[in-house]
């Protein structure tokens, strides 16, 4: 995956890569107090999150990379992304296992496991929320006739 180049917008809303397996991301109502800095904070996790999504992230780590604290990335990330930090992590991944599972005949625990999921338990009930299909159905069913979020 490739990040996307830097937002015109001034890091309000915009693309988070332009590959399309995360959508447009709609600017939210920023707050005075938080800076630019901390809106360019936000986008460097999702960065990260984006080029790493295999890795085993936790919020303590990604705001240290950052130079936040745990709960100021929590919220300029949910105001920038409209999703939490994990959350958007998930649903990245939910899409990158479209991906594979459109692309490659990987087995699904396999695919799970270089999405970065490591319970196939966890990863098929997120994969569902995001596509509304079980992985297996999904690439059973052909991603054509199913809508996603």
């Amino acid at each position: 995956l490739s990040p996307a180049p830097d937002d015109a917008s001034g890091g309000l809303g915009g693309p988070v890569q332009d590959d399309g397996i995360v959508a447009t991301c709609p600017a939210h109502t920023r707050k005075p107090q938080e800076t630019t800095m901390n809106l360019a904070a936000a986008q460097q996790a999702a960065r990260l999150l984006t080029e790493r999504p295999e890795h085993d992230w936790r919020l303590d780590e990604l705001a240290a990379l950052v130079h936040l604290s745990v709960s100021q990335l929590g919220r300029v990330f949910s105001r920038r992304f409209g999703r939490t930090p994990m959350r958007f992590l998930m649903y990245l991944r939910a899409h990158l296992l479209a991906t594979l599972l459109r692309e490659t005949d990987l087995p699904i625990a396999e695919a799970m496991n270089k999405v970065g999921w490591r319970s196939r338990g966890h990863a098929a009930r997120y994969f569902k929320a995001v596509f509304g299909v079980s992985p297996s159905s999904y690439r059973e069913s052909g991603w054509e006739r199913i809508g996603h979020e």
